[in-house]
């Protein structure tokens, strides 16, 4: 369509679709501006129904006037195929706006109350929207809010006030339930009549979900999801949010009511509340505290208003363990939580200065990674770091006089990268194109003191730091002297792990402790700081990260997902053995890089969040938009080749399962029977004529039919491979052929009518793994990983030398193929997806994020000129717990 003509509009490009029509930004070329333009789809235009339903939107919307519902400019038809010309709003749904995270509640009250009033408008006029949802509420790039998309409105039964003049209109019987699952009212689901009270439900979902950034009633499918409108009460608002105004908390519990007869009785009503809330709150009546971890970041079309002062500490109240905070105290003492940081963005790893005035951290409110100073009685904080380059992970010496820091400024990206085998919290860690720097602790000259160095910590008389160090392609722990000498790597006797990083040194200097295992299994462990066997003090099966000791070197504290959520936890060490740990945050988490001041009564902290969602790059426009944008983590987009099923990853039921969304209907389908640990990879892979997904189980690889919904077992792993290759590999696109990677194996076609095998690739060194069959049969593309760098490598499918295709000290990952199999997208250093021709050549981008913050993965390019990838924006704020009383 991109280019044709409608009657006077001439189509630009794309800008989505749902189920009731495909929507383009075209150029009215008559009065000279942009329009979006609706479509039926022409496989529905012989449907009666859908024909009527279509057209109904546009006499519905174009009956309602007001600034706050989306105009309809024209109803026309060419050749047989009707459109919709409609205003078009430049910006992103609420839905993308949500990516984030909550919103402040100046800026729900902002966003809700017009909403609200143009609901009442339509309710006024007689129409019932049916579908309210944050995908049908547009917000402009200079903050208006616009409700959109009438597909499923109706007359209301009977109403008064003022009349809509409507011809020809189409009405959904009661019984037929139609609207998203998630959003719609009991009697909605129940097939009931509907009036304008079920919207005053759906608004009060879209609610909730603005204010604490989850939905009230998703469940992992639809069924339970409409289950729990049915039966379940929401958890309650104050629980999730304990800041929160209680006014706020009644108001949206009276539009959740389950019976429509205890609901606001109109929109008008639920307007005039959030509007004498608002004045409340401007009038200093009530309380407003800025959400801890979700404050939407500047820009792509959201300006968010937000002038923060960092003259003074918020106080947050929280749910917090009653645990002893020390030895002493019989009973826990109180404790209160001051929020430290509330500007949109990222502010992160914070340290102590010794006299336990300020703290620096890192934030990105310039543009790039900073470190920042922030007084503890106020002021506002002071950026010391002023380069383009990101700057990361400061620590300050113990006589308070120099930052020690990782950079990136004598890179040419000028960018850090995510860490690699961290799994899911890669994302969180800076660990590759950096270096060592040590600079005076107020700004000034910095200079390098170690290349590949990252998360430095101090010796206790502030001669040494010990850092995470590259040593024969893999990590290790180096001491160094900060004044000059040469670096001793501790040699650590882990047997070349993947991961070995994040050190804390002891304040006796006897110790250093640290994180080491693999993906799977990230252990605490500590070793003498003058070298000799390291021991382990976690268990294999729970996360931990980020030690850090207590002054007295009694304690040490992590984070770790023990209790279900990544929190902070300190556990009582003696002589190389710790006690059982302690739970010491509860909150929704992740709660990372936590300090102690030399008091040893403070603890600093970050509570840093990602929302991994599946979005898009158009290859001909270069526009990036969101695919999937709901509150589960969503990952491993892969599009079937007839373009109508959407296979991923998702978190929305236990563990990561792989689920199909219905291109046309949207509906979404569990596909694996059970899920996957939240490191396995959770891929699939089409057949050619998209009748079949395959997917990696326990014990081999399975075949989903789509149309039957059912699976079978086409391939059993080998004992010894089971864990490494089932989840990742390929077939040829004749179905002959079953490859394999990721283990000891290297890449291996296997022929499945007599389960011949064939090695195609074996490194000498690295571990070969993530194959892609080409789409014409004839090549095999995989990465490879040496130490701490993955590249791309293609081999023949019919067998032959492989040969490398990226090269240089980037990471380069994650290989798929174009539609012509001639080019081989790829994930460049976690931040950008870069394009190689097959047979070699210069690597280019194809999207330019180039932010530590916006981390990308799995590129999966598709027959119409897409590629669909991963994108995971991390948003954060620091906080200091401190007890207030013996």
């Amino acid at each position: 369509m991109i280019g044709q003509t409608l009657g006077h509009y001439r189509i630009v490009e794309k800008l989505g679709q749902g189920g009731m029509g495909v929507v383009y930004l075209a150029e009215d070329m008559q009065l000279g501006r942009r329009v979006a333009l609706k479509l039926l789809p022409e496989e529905f235009a012989g449907q009666r129904e859908r024909l009527e339903r279509f057209l109904s939107e546009a006499r519905l919307a174009s009956s309602i006037n007001h600034p706050n519902i989306v105009s309809i400019y024209e109803l026309g038809e060419q050749e047989g195929r009707p459109f919709i010309a409609m205003e078009y709003v430049p910006g992103q749904s609420l839905r993308a706006g949500l990516l984030r995270g909550r919103l402040p509640l100046k800026k729900v009250l902002e966003l809700a109350i017009p909403a609200a009033e143009a609901l009442a408008r339509a309710h006024r006029a007689g129409v019932v929207h049916r579908d309210i949802k944050p995908e049908n509420l547009l917000v402009s790039e200079d903050g208006y809010i616009k409700v959109a998309d009438f597909g499923l409105a109706k007359l209301k039964p009977s109403y008064s006030g003022e009349t809509a003049t409507l011809t020809g209109q189409f009405s959904t019987d009661a019984g037929k339930v139609v609207g998203t699952a998630a959003y719609m009212s009991p009697e909605q689901l129940q097939g009931e009549a509907v009036d304008g009270r079920s919207d005053v439900f759906s608004f009060g979902i879209v609610l909730y979900e603005m204010t604490t950034g989850r939905s009230p009633f998703l469940r992992g499918s639809a069924a339970s999801t409409s289950a729990a409108i049915l039966r379940d009460a929401p958890e309650p608002l104050r629980k999730l949010e304990p800041a929160s105004p209680a006014e706020l908390d009644r108001l949206i519990s009276k539009a959740l009511e389950k019976e429509p007869g205890f609901r606001y009785q109109t929109m008008e009503e639920l307007a005039t509340d959030l509007k004498r809330l608002r004045r409340d709150l401007e009038g200093g009546r009530l309380l407003e505290t800025q959400p801890a971890a979700a404050a939407l970041k500047a820009g792509a079309g959201w300006r968010m208003g937000v002038a923060i002062g960092a003259a003074a500490v918020l106080v947050v109240a929280g749910v917090w363990i009653a645990s002893r905070w020390r030895e002493q105290t019989p009973a826990a003492p109180p404790m209160r939580v001051v929020q430290l940081t509330s500007l949109p963005g990222l502010e992160d790893e914070p340290t102590w200065s010794p006299d336990g005035r300020s703290i620096a951290y890192t934030g990105d409110a310039a543009g790039n990674l900073d470190i920042y100073v922030q007084q503890i009685g106020g002021g506002r904080a002071i950026r010391i770091t002023d380069s383009d380059a990101d700057d990361a992970q400061p620590a300050w010496s113990p006589d308070g006089t120099l930052i020690a820091f990782v950079s990136a400024r004598a890179r040419p990206e000028k960018r850090l990268s995510a860490m690699l085998n961290l799994a899911a919290w890669s994302l969180f860690y800076a660990g590759r194109n950096g270096d060592l720097w040590v600079m005076p602790a107020l700004g000034g000259t910095a200079r390098r003191i170690a290349e590949d160095g990252y998360f430095p910590a101090w010796s206790p008389d502030g001669r040494r730091l010990v850092y995470q160090c590259l040593r024969k392609e893999y990590w290790d722990l180096c001491v160094q002297e900060v004044e000059g000498g040469e670096a001793r790597a501790l040699g650590l006797d882990l047997l070349n792990l993947p991961v070995v990083t994040q050190p804390a040194w002891s304040p006796d200097g006897k110790w250093i402790a640290f994180v080491a295992g693999t993906p799977a299994s990230l252990q605490l462990r500590v070793v003498p700081a003058e070298g000799g066997a390291s021991r382990l003090l976690t268990e294999a099966d729970k996360v931990a990260l980020r030690p850090a000791w207590s002054p007295d070197g009694r304690w040490l504290y992590f984070s770790s997902d023990r209790g279900g959520q990544m929190n902070i936890w300190r556990a009582r060490f003696d002589n190389g053995q710790i006690d059982e740990p302690m739970r010491i945050t509860t909150g929704a988490g992740p709660d990372l890089h936590v300090r102690v001041d030399a008091s040893g009564r403070r603890l600093a902290y970050s509570s840093v969040q990602g929302q991994a969602d599946l979005w898009e790059h158009n290859l001909k426009t270069g526009r990036e938009s969101p695919v999937m944008t709901e509150t589960a983590f969503e990952d491993h987009g892969n599009l079937s080749p007839d373009g109508r099923w959407l296979a991923f990853g998702s978190t929305r039921s236990e563990g990561i399962q792989i689920w199909l969304r219905s291109i046309d209907t949207g509906n979404l389908t569990q596909v694996t029977p059970t899920p996957y640990a939240r490191q396995a990879l959770g891929a699939s892979w089409w057949s050619s004529d998209s009748k079949y997904l395959y997917f990696g189980g326990a014990e081999g690889i399975e075949q989903y039919d789509v149309a039957v919904g059912s699976a079978r077992r086409i391939y059993t792993l080998p004992p010894e491979e089971r864990g490494t290759g089932g989840s990742q590999f390929c077939l040829s696109p004749d179905g002959r052929y079953l490859v394999l990677g990721g283990g000891d194996f290297g890449i291996v076609r296997i022929e499945l009518a007599t389960a011949k095998r064939v090695t195609l690739a074996k490194p000498a060194d690295g571990v070969a793994s993530e194959p892609l069959c080409s789409p014409d049969g004839q090549w095999v593309t995989f990465q490879v990983q040496r130490g701490p760098l993955r590249k791309v490598w293609v081999v023949p499918m019919a067998g032959g030398a492989a040969q490398q295709v990226t090269f240089g000290e980037s990471e380069d990952s994650h290989p798929s193929w174009s539609a012509d199999s001639q080019l081989i997208y790829f994930d460049r250093n976690h931040q950008d997806v870069y394009v190689v021709p097959r047979a070699g050549g210069e690597p280019k981008p194809v999207t330019h994020y180039r932010s530590f913050t916006v981390t990308l993965d799995y590129p999966m390019a598709t027959r119409d000129g897409r590629i669909i990838y991963t994108r995971n924006d991390k948003v954060g704020d620091i906080f200091v717990l401190e007890t207030t009383g013996e």
